[in-house]
Formats: structure tokens, sequence, C-alpha cells
């Protein structure tokens, strides 16, 4: 089972490729270099809650959706996210821009 900071760190990830950032672009709207991160994604190292809050800002989310591990989306995403972590941003962009199309699609959306 992962564990709150794991749930975080992947949250973050997750959020941040979604929006549409790199790690160096993310890193340069927080005025921080992109080793930090790197190591906020990897290890959660140097991590605080005042930088979450800019994260959350950043990504245009509350920094409840990153750091409540209780709440559950209507899917379990989890392999998703597993997927996810394997891909570099190229390979992340066309799987974003697919799941869109899945969206279009009667039989495959809400």
């Amino acid at each position: 089972m992962d564990t709150f900071k794991s749930v975080l760190l992947k949250r973050i990830k997750l959020m941040r490729r979604a929006a549409g950032y790199t790690q160096q672009g993310l890193a340069d709207k927080l005025g921080v270099q992109r080793g930090t991160v790197t190591r906020w994604e990897k290890d959660g190292k140097g991590l605080d809650l005042e930088q979450i809050e800019k994260i959350a800002e950043c990504l245009n989310v509350s920094s409840l959706q990153l750091l409540d591990s209780s709440s559950k989306p209507a899917h379990d995403i989890e392999p998703l996210i597993h997927i996810t972590t394997q891909l570099n941003d190229k390979g992340f962009q066309y799987l974003t821009q697919q799941a869109q199309y899945l969206t279009y699609v009667p039989e495959l959306s809400r």
C-alpha cells in the first residue's frame, strides 16, 4: 500500500504533467532549480507545506487536492499514475491527447 508521502509525490508529478509543465517549467514558475522539483517528486526532500501551496497554485488546484489521500476519484487511477510515471514528456503529451479524444466517443464517456 502506498504511503501518504508516496501518494502526494505521485499526485504532484501527475498534476504537473496534466497541467502541461515540465520539471523545468514548474521550477521556473516557482523560482527554484529543476533539481529541486526532481527531488520533490522523487523523495519529497525539502518539500514543506509552503511549497505544496505554491505548487498547487501554479497547477491551478487546491493544496487539499494534493494533500487529501483519502479523496478517491470516480475510478481507481493508481494504474494510470504508474503508467504515466514511466513516460517521458512527449509520451505523456501523446497519452493526454488520446485521452482527450476518448471523451468525444459517446460510448466511452459520461
